[in-house]
């Protein structure tokens, strides 16, 4: 009978991951864009950093933003690289290499959302988890934008969420350990997840101090959250304590005007994550909280509900600290939603009508938003011109280019997702224009706004442009049709339907004419 349950088990898992890559691929597919877009270009950049340093992580940037700090936790960019050496560097190769990967691992996710909802509520409750999961449109939302450090993430911390709840169900402290490890990776993976990670965990960790004061008995499950956290800690040291500076700045820097005012045109975006989320996750946010504090003292399994809801509250309060930058804000919102979803998979054959409606309800709405989302982010992608499929051939085409005709060393001025493209397909340093709020490093931003000036107001302001000129080595400067006034100093040397490529001309007379004109 045991072997008849686990096959039906592996069924319906291999059912669920079958599932999830067709969705996913499909929703790559209905928009070849997704594959390059959002932050893929960037990740590429990095990714062609350490291929070209033999796989080391550098201190400083020589291809993205050259100059500013190594900040990204290498992981998953390792892997990229190794992966990217093993298929070859050659046209989209980094970028379709991403993209699969993610879709795969993403897919995988079923698997510990699984167990873990198995572990919870039982059988019955993880399966209708597992169909949930196919539809799951926060991480098909974040394929759409290049997002594969925090899909990853993802991966790691179900598995997390895994062995933490076995851990505090059995009293086991091996899986604690489990637990620990797992952080580990995630802490050298993506910096959002990790740090949620750590206040999850510390939220739960303080609600096991004060119950060990309060009854005056150190239990197991207090040493093993504290064999978790010394497993955890020393990776996340190792990676995040020599870029405090970094992470302080991120957390204490105010990046836009304030929250309230940007909060309804920021919902209703199409170019920010988690835009279409809100209202779905809002009503799991409340159902999850009535049915965990309605059958929280009743259940079983009540401690592993507990740990969840300790990782909700770990996000809400990262949330409230950061609500004065609305995008870092709303990501992590995401955060929150990732355990309601566990949590509202409660499955009881004894349940009430009016809650298998809900169950009913919840898988409906789950594919209607997963549709509006992907239905939103291609109306983005229509309407933005360098994601537009016929400017990515043209793209290829100046990128062939520029591979062909400029050495690797030459530094390119680029605004937009070229920029990225640049650094990461042909491996040039390039200087990137770049909204400054998606900036956390002061050189990024210097060089953003140093790229603005020679991409968009060379000929306006001739000093500041041959400053950043020189200041950066500056020899290409990658302007988008139709071309703005340029200085005579920029010699046309490419031009396509979609932009003309300058090569900045070091020419001193030219300069003082055109000033004293």
């Amino acid at each position: 009978m045991s072997g008849k349950s686990s096959l039906n088990e592996a069924l319906v898992l291999t059912l669920c991951v079958t599932l999830s890559l067709i969705v996913r691929f499909a929703v790559l597919l209905t928009k070849p864009s997704f594959v390059v877009a959002g932050d893929s270009g960037e990740y590429a950049a990095l990714v062609r950093e350490l291929v070209s340093n033999n796989f080391a992580v550098p201190s400083k940037n020589w291809i993205y933003y050259p100059g500013s700090s190594w900040i990204y936790p290498p992981l998953l960019l390792e892997i990229f690289a190794l992966l990217t050496k093993i298929f070859g560097e050659r046209g989209l190769t980094i970028l379709h290499i991403m993209s699969v990967f993610s879709v795969t691992v993403d897919s995988l996710c079923v698997i510990p959302f699984y167990y873990t909802i198995k572990r919870l509520f039982g059988k019955a409750s993880a399966v209708f988890g597992a169909f949930l999961f196919v539809g799951y449109y926060p991480d098909i939302y974040a394929l759409t934008w290049g997002a594969h450090p925090q899909i990853f993430a993802t991966f790691l911390l179900l598995c997390s969420f895994y062995f933490l709840v076995r851990a505090v169900e059995s009293q086991s402290l091996r899986f604690f350990a489990f637990s620990g490890l797992t952080l580990s990776l995630i802490s050298l993976s993506h910096d959002l997840t990790t740090f949620v990670a750590l206040s999850g965990l510390g939220v739960y960790f303080v609600t096991r101090c004060i119950k060990a004061i309060r009854t005056k008995i150190v239990d197991k499950t207090l040493v093993g959250v504290v064999i978790s956290l010394a497993i955890f800690l020393p990776s996340f040291g190792y990676w995040y304590l020599p870029r405090l500076s970094w992470v302080l700045g991120v957390a204490f820097s105010a990046q836009s005007a304030g929250f309230t005012p940007n909060f309804s045109s920021f919902v209703g975006s199409v170019v920010q994550p988690l835009g279409p989320v809100f209202p779905f996750l809002l009503l799991l946010l409340l159902l999850f909280s009535f049915l965990s504090a309605k059958k929280l003292s009743r259940m079983e399994k009540g401690e592993g509900v507990w740990l969840l809801i300790s990782f909700v509250i770990g996000a809400f309060i990262l949330m409230l600290f950061e609500l004065k930058d609305v995008v870092l804000a709303t990501r992590l919102s995401y955060y929150i939603f990732l355990p309601a979803a566990l949590l509202v998979c409660f499955v009881n054959r004894k349940r009430s009508t009016l809650f298998a409606l809900f169950l009913a309800s919840l898988l409906v709405l789950n594919v209607a938003v997963a549709v509006q989302a992907n239905s939103r982010a291609h109306t983005y992608f229509d309407e933005c011109f360098e994601c537009d499929s016929r400017a990515l051939v043209t793209q290829m085409r100046v990128l062939t280019w520029i591979a062909q005709n400029v050495p690797r060393s030459a530094v390119f001025a680029s605004a937009g997702e070229l920029g990225y493209y640049i650094a990461g397909l042909d491996g040039n340093p390039t200087l990137v224009y770049h909204p400054l709020e998606y900036l956390t490093q002061p050189q990024e931003k210097a060089e953003s706004l140093a790229a603005y000036v020679l991409v968009y107001q060379s000929a306006q302001n001739l000093s500041l442009t041959m400053k950043y000129v020189f200041l950066y080595n500056v020899s290409y400067v990658v302007v988008y049709n139709p071309v703005v006034q340029t200085p005579c100093f920029y010699e046309a040397v490419y031009k396509d339907s979609t932009v003309t490529v300058f090569r900045v001309v070091h020419d001193p007379s030219c300069v003082f004419s055109q000033q004293t004109m």
